[in-house]
């Protein structure tokens, strides 16, 4: 009889701790919805009107939830806006390398690059840019210094290795097209420059091909 006891009190205990269990993934995946969408409201209202215009109410109307649940995941909404960017840009580092990596030519390349800069641009607003770029918001700033510093790395090997292989001309120093790099960026953050725009993904476009191709035809550099 004590057998038989002891053997449905262990397969009481298994079944309370599958229940559990499966509990802590129904509350975990509710909590991770209800974090999704912070998230997805806040880009689609940042990428709109910049960070500042934005408020936490209006986040969290777009989003559907409380402004208790905000702050159980967000101290704040330059923190949101970094945590949306890490995802874009991690999601963007990768594409980039898969490009890179890739069969093809050097030309072929920059011009899938250009692609991705502009699909990543399409949505967004000249205010967010600026913000990004010249906020004065020194959480955004050293956020956006520290990848600003990881992608030229990587760029700066790509370029040399391209040299090396005679893709681009052999007596250009890649320190130098990455200071140049770094003055285009810069040009994101000008009003003047921007007023020339109707769209930042046409400014981007421009940017980036000017610095890859010049003022020639793209024939020219075939």
């Amino acid at each position: 009889m004590f057998t038989k006891i002891k053997f449905i009190y262990k397969i009481y205990i298994k079944i309370k701790i599958m229940y559990i269990c499966t509990k802590n993934v129904e509350m975990h995946s509710v909590s991770e919805n209800k974090k999704n969408k912070l998230k997805l409201a806040g880009k689609e209202l940042f990428w709109k009107y910049g960070i500042r215009r934005v408020s936490v109410e209006e986040i969290c109307s777009a989003a559907g939830v409380s402004r208790m649940t905000f702050y159980k995941y967000f101290p704040n909404k330059t923190q949101l806006a970094i945590s949306i960017l890490e995802d874009i840009f991690q999601h963007s580092l990768m594409e980039y390398r898969n490009v890179m990596d890739s069969k093809g030519s050097f030309d072929s390349k920059i011009g899938a690059i250009i692609k991705l800069k502009i699909t990543f641009s399409k949505d967004l607003s000249t205010e967010f840019l600026q913000e990004l770029y010249a906020s004065g918001n020194e959480e955004l700033i050293r956020f956006v210094r520290k990848w600003t510093e990881k992608t030229m790395e990587m760029v700066r090997l790509d370029f040399e290795e391209a040299r090396k292989k005679g893709e681009i001309r052999h007596n250009i120093q890649t320190d130098i097209l990455l200071y140049l790099v770094n003055h285009l960026t810069a040009l994101v953050s000008d009003e003047k420059f921007a007023a020339f725009y109707q769209h930042p993904s046409e400014m981007i476009k421009d940017l980036t091909e000017y610095f890859f191709y010049g003022i020639m035809p793209r024939q020219k550099h075939r």
